[in-house]
């Protein structure tokens, strides 16, 4: 076969994706564009290596660990074994017209951007937000990420399937992952973003605090992995790169953690006219504000939980919410491993275009 006529077969992929982000904009038929593709994608999923999964074995060593045992494909992603178990019902989740998700690589400003979003559908309610995030805003695939245990996670999808419209979820899921009528014309999607060298210390400590992950590793180990993108999720660049192909459609809106730092009132002026929802006195975003500062997110049982439900003390406080800065990488990083995190950075060309924000 000539080098002519085997291009075509090997830009088929990219070029459906553009088409069906075409699609998107037009508001036409996305779904079918990409549907083999995606099926394609999704069966490439294959355990890791023997002699990988017995180093991490080396550094996630908790009884109980889902990090060991792990599954990849393609664009790095990389998940525990579990997530085999329920993909085909994630992909085929039943998207509604009022659905919104918000979406995110792991340690982006999730919870922070879960609370803000809620309190601003309920035109702040400070009283129901006393119900913890996860109970009003759901993490789709979580049962994925434990064991099966008491006190594990059960049954997440099927949970969020049953919940009332109009539905709030939350999904560090990337595609062909998503369920595949989400970025159709049906429902609405935050993305929310950080920058990598921040996400990368604050997954460390994550990885570290619960019980069912119990990595014990060094960060430079960690970080390592991380660059190669063989932690859950796979690779944050690739999940960025996705995140900056979807931010142009129209039911799209692009958040930065950074931002939200800077100037939340801005970012919650955007989510409203973005949701069209009803606006807020400047009373409202005020104490809205206040209630999403740092100070008192960390102080707030709802947001600053016990992620494995053991009661806390001295000896054991196991706080979701750590320290809530930009530029807390420079405590960990050495120049060398900020250098490799620049490279890594740069060997995308997708996102020279975006400016990445490592300062406060």
């Amino acid at each position: 076969m000539s080098s002519s006529s085997a291009a075509p077969a090997i830009n088929k992929p990219h070029w459906m994706l553009c088409l069906g982000l075409e699609c998107m904009r037009r508001g036409e038929g996305y779904n079918e564009t990409i549907s083999s593709t995606t099926t394609i994608m999704d069966s490439l999923l294959s355990p890791i290596p023997e002699k990988e999964r017995e180093e991490r074995s080396k550094h996630w060593t908790g009884p109980m660990t889902a990090m060991v045992d792990m599954v990849h494909g393609e664009k790095d992603f990389y998940m525990p074994k579990r997530f085999l178990e329920i993909q085909d019902e994630v992909r085929g989740l039943e998207i509604r017209e009022d659905d919104l998700f918000i979406v995110s690589y792991p340690k982006a400003g999730t919870t922070w951007s879960q609370e803000m979003v809620w309190q601003l559908r309920e035109g702040m309610n400070l009283e129901g937000g006393r119900v913890a995030i996860p109970k009003r805003v759901p993490f789709i695939e979580v049962e994925c990420l434990v064991q099966r245990g008491p006190g594990a996670p059960d049954k997440s999808v099927e949970g969020f399937k049953t919940l009332p419209s109009p539905r709030i979820g939350k999904t560090h899921l990337r595609s062909p992952y998503l369920p595949k009528d989400l970025l159709s014309t049906k429902g609405k999607v935050i993305y929310v973003t950080r920058n990598p060298k921040d996400v990368c210390v604050s997954f460390y400590h994550h990885e570290k605090l619960l019980n069912n992950h119990q990595y014990t590793g060094s960060f430079e180990k960690f970080a390592e992995l991380f660059l190669e993108g063989k932690v859950a999720y796979g690779s944050y660049w690739e999940h960025l790169k996705y995140g900056l192909e979807i931010r142009q459609l129209k039911n799209v809106l692009f958040i930065t953690y950074e931002d939200m730092k800077k100037d939340i009132k801005t970012e919650m002026r955007r989510v409203l006219e973005f949701m069209e929802w009803p606006e807020l006195s400047q009373k409202k975003l005020d104490a809205l504000a206040d209630h999403l500062s740092f100070s008192s997110c960390k102080v707030n049982p709802a947001l600053n939980f016990n992620p494995d439900g053991d009661e806390l003390d001295e000896k054991n406080p196991k706080e979701f919410i750590r320290k809530g800065v930009v530029g807390d990488w420079k405590n960990m990083f050495s120049t060398e491993l900020s250098e490799a995190f620049d490279a890594k950075m740069k060997s995308y060309p997708e996102l020279m275009d975006f400016t990445m924000q490592y300062d406060a």
